[in-house]
């Protein structure tokens, strides 16, 4: 019994390492409208439905192979999210799916939850060493892709590359350089271990200066970042190991909190020096993470429902930001993981995730301070888990990035009680058939399950490639149908309207900005092109400029609603 369940967990940890990988580098250039996200949904889905599975199927053993404290924490979160769902007067497809390109509902909280806690219970020698080559053999493609993209010779002639060379297979150069610095860490791990190959050796550095490439490329400074994070925290580790003396680790931790340091006061500028880190993105990031505070103390609770921050970003934001440069453009997150959960979920999401950060941090460095060697594998993990989460402050909950963190954080957390759980069976030929048959239904059963996790999120896949083959099309009923589709989705019904207004469709504009407005009434771009529509009427237009106060009290302080849509927007 105790070899099936082995079996059973290498099996599992096998599928979420590759599960991982496809999320991360899975895209859709010429199927559907958002290249990125939607697929990923689909993978992340999938990955969740596998993870909830093997969960619930090792429930009664939970708590062994967490222990107490940690199941409570995972089940308080899980609790929390139902109750989050359950409460939030947010449309209700927003709240599972999320809004898009960010996608970051109850379905994903809910499918990332279930990852990190059935990497936890997989967790042992061998799922750990096969995830972490799933990681370094998924950078391989994003290296080999990055080099294309920085030599021009991309597959995709992609609309926007945000000012940069290399998106990677996440379409932002801020996290294809994450993905890339964490892959160095990895690999930096893996060189320095000691039972490598000269070929294996070979293939690693390849990769390094490959990602090098890819970090040039990308021109992100926080993938540099990163990567001397992840690279300091390894010979951290290897110089406790390998030296008696403590010296050479005391150096090593000494300087990176040094640095660590010196990067914030630099960033803050605060220090005695003139800023190399700091730039205008930084402020900008600050107004975020400014407005994400603000609605969670508005809404300590529950918060604002999931993906929530856009409907609430400008009534939360100050002046300073309401008035800075490229104020209109609208933001979707709080660019600090932390700060979206309390702001989309309210404080007590926040404490609890916080706990089981803190919770992860604490078994792994127990963990590595009772080992008595260097554990290139585990050392890897841990450090590539830390780069996750330093990350994770400055950026949001990216799909093809997250599911690393989560799947790592995991196996971190599981290692605890790992060895306790393993090692109680001795193959016996007499079951060897059953066992095989066993495995067999377990893989099908496995298919099944990660089938329906895909066909959970296939409505949002589904509507986005609608919408691309109406854009193809140039034609306005197809873009009206589109819009029209099941979820609904503000952003993509706000950008119809829109078009129909610009061709003077207005009939059916207004009926669509009444549609998305009553399914999304916080929409402030919702309110701003129903404004635009000549059909509207004295006394909607009334209601229209009353609903943007109380989205935007900020445009008091620009002399008014009239004043503000015709300096801002170009309305009489």
């Amino acid at each position: 019994m105790g070899m099936i369940k082995i079996q059973e967990s290498e099996k599992i940890g096998f599928v979420i390492g590759i599960l991982a990988a496809c999320t991360t580098l899975a895209i859709s250039p010429f199927y559907s409208y958002d290249s990125f996200s939607p697929i990923k949904l689909i993978f992340i889905s999938a990955l969740g439905a596998v993870s909830g599975f093997y969960v619930f199927k090792s429930l009664k053993n939970l708590s062994q192979r967490l222990g107490k404290f940690a199941s409570v924490v995972i089940v308080s979160i899980l609790l929390d999210l139902l109750i989050i769902f359950m409460i939030s007067k947010v449309d209700i497809s927003q709240l599972f799916y999320g809004i898009s390109g960010r996608y970051t509902g109850f379905l994903t909280y809910l499918s990332l939850t279930l990852i990190l806690t059935a990497s936890a219970i997989t967790s042992n020698f061998f799922v750990r060493k096969k995830i972490l080559n799933c990681l370094i053999f998924c950078g391989l493609p994003s290296v080999i892709y990055s080099i294309l993209q920085f030599s021009g010779r991309d597959f995709v002639d992609w609309d926007s590359t945000a000012g940069s060379q290399v998106i990677g297979f996440l379409g932002n150069p801020n996290f294809v350089s994450s993905f890339l610095a964490l892959c160095s860490t990895a690999i930096f791990a893996k060189i320095i271990g000691d039972k490598n190959t000269l070929v294996t050796n070979f293939f690693y550095i390849l990769m390094l200066i490959g990602i090098g490439i890819g970090l040039v490329g990308a021109n992100s400074t926080q993938g540099f970042l990163i990567a001397i994070l992840g690279f300091a925290v390894v010979l951290y580790f290897y110089f406790f190991y390998r030296f008696k003396s403590k010296t050479p680790s005391r150096i090593t931790l000494t300087i990176l909190t040094l640095g660590v340091i010196g990067g914030l006061l630099d960033i803050f500028q605060k220090a005695p020096w003139n800023p190399f880190l700091y730039g205008e993105t930084i402020s900008i990031r600050g107004d975020y993470w400014q407005a994400g505070w603000n609605m969670a103390l508005a809404n300590p609770v529950f918060g604002v429902g999931f993906d929530g921050y856009l409907n609430h970003y400008r009534r939360s934001r100050d002046f300073v930001a309401a008035n800075r440069a490229g104020a209109e453009i609208p933001t979707d997150a709080a660019h600090n993981v932390l700060l979206d959960y309390a702001s989309n979920g309210g404080f007590i999401f926040m404490i609890l995730n916080l706990i089981l950060l803190s919770t992860i941090f604490i078994y792994g460095l127990n963990y590595l301070r009772g080992l008595n060697r260097f554990d290139q594998n585990f050392v890897a993990i841990f450090a590539v888990w830390i780069g996750f989460t330093v990350q994770s402050i400055i950026s949001i909950n990216q799909l093809g990035l997250a599911v690393w963190g989560w799947v790592f954080g995991g196996l971190i957390l599981g290692v605890k009680y790992a060895e306790k759980s393993q090692g109680d069976a001795t193959p016996n030929n007499l079951i060897r058939k059953k066992r095989k048959l066993d495995a067999d239904n377990f893989t099908l059963v496995i298919a099944i399950v990660a089938l329906l996790g895909c066909i959970a999120s296939l409505p949002v896949m589904l509507a986005d490639q609608k919408f691309k083959l109406a854009v193809d099309s140039k034609k306005a009923l197809d873009l009206y149908n589109s819009a029209n589709s099941w979820p609904p989705i503000t952003k993509k019904m706000v950008l119809v309207t829109a078009i129909l207004n610009e061709n003077k469709i207005y009939k059916e504009a207004k009926i669509l900005s009444q549609r998305t407005l009553k399914i999304n009434p916080d929409s402030f771009e919702g309110w701003i092109v129903y404004s635009q529509n000549p059909l509207v009427s004295e006394l909607e237009m009334a209601e229209i400029k009353r609903q943007l106060l109380r989205l935007d009290p900020n445009i008091l302080k620009f002399g008014g609603v009239d004043k503000y849509l015709a300096d801002r927007l170009g309305k009489p």
